[in-house]
This record gives structure tokens, sequence and C-alpha cells, in this order.
């Protein structure tokens, strides 16, 4: 499995923990940055919080909820980009092939094929445009319109058979 390479510049002095050990927990707009840069790259979150020198989860959801010198706003954008590039990946995915390398070996020695996968482009768009619906539903999920007829002021009637259901 290829390992990606980091853009980022890793702290050489991470800050020290309010408990005198363990995680970064002290606020800093140069750690806020490198988060928000990362998840606005399509990093999680849960990824991010891997490296030793990124506070906890728990303390950067902390951090955006009491938003510390402004970081909900650059959070929530930070968030906002990763979808539009997760909405990216889904053109990307839908509109190039993904192939599979298969190798065995028959009576005629070893042979070589070369096919698509179309079930697991079909899984990671679905997955991709599943999640995107959910959290942001007024821009990527279905739209469902609802109309009203007959007169505002009139009371609502229900007949039995509506009743029944």
């Amino acid at each position: 499995m290829a390992t990606r390479k980091r853009k980022f510049a890793i702290p050489t002095a991470p800050a020290k923990s309010e408990n005198g050990g363990g995680r970064p927990t002290v606020y800093s707009d140069e750690m806020a940055d490198l988060i928000c840069t990362r998840l606005g790259d399509g990093e999680s979150l849960s990824q991010i919080c891997r490296d030793d020198f990124i506070p906890d989860r728990r303390t950067i959801v902390r951090w955006a909820i009491q938003d510390i010198n402004g970081f909900n706003g650059k959070y929530t954008a930070a968030r906002d980009i990763a979808l539009d590039i997760m909405a990216d990946e889904v053109l990307e995915i839908a509109d190039n092939p993904h192939f599979v390398t298969e190798e065995s070996v028959g009576p005629n020695g070893a042979t070589i094929t070369k096919t698509e996968s179309y079930q697991h482009r079909r899984l990671r768009f679905d997955a991709r445009r599943w999640y995107l619906s959910k959290l942001a539903p007024k821009r990527y999920g279905d739209k469902l319109e609802t109309t009203h007829r007959g007169d505002a002021e009139a009371p609502i009637v229900i007949s039995q058979s509506d009743a029944k259901l």
C-alpha cells in the first residue's frame, strides 16, 4: 500500500499539555490553521488526530464549540470546503474507470488480466453521494418539493379513507 506524502510542516516542539503529559491541548493559531488546512484537503478529523503532535478529537471539538479565537468559523469553512472536494471526487469516480489487475497461473503459464471494476466504482460513488446528501442535504440531497392546495384559511378535514391509513 502506498504511503501518502505529507504536505504539511510538522511542528518540531508541540505545545505543552495542560495536564503535563500526553497530547497538546493548548490552542494555538498555527495548530488551528494546520488542522483546518488538512480538514479542507479532505482528511477526516480522526485521521488528523492520529498524529502525536495533534490534540485529541474532543479537544478540537471543544475549541470549535467554545469558538476559541474564532476557530469555529475556520473549522466550519474547512468542513464545507471538504464537502466540495468530495463532490468533485464523485465526478472523477464516475468519469474515470478503475482497473483491477489479476494474475492467474494456468496450463499455458501465467496470465495477467486487466479488467474494469464497476462494483468498486459504484461503491465509492454511492458512499460519497450518500455521505454528501446527509451532511449537506440542501446542496447535495434529493430535492423534495411539497405543495399545499386549497384555501389556507379553511379547516383541515380528514376523510374516513385517510383515517384508516
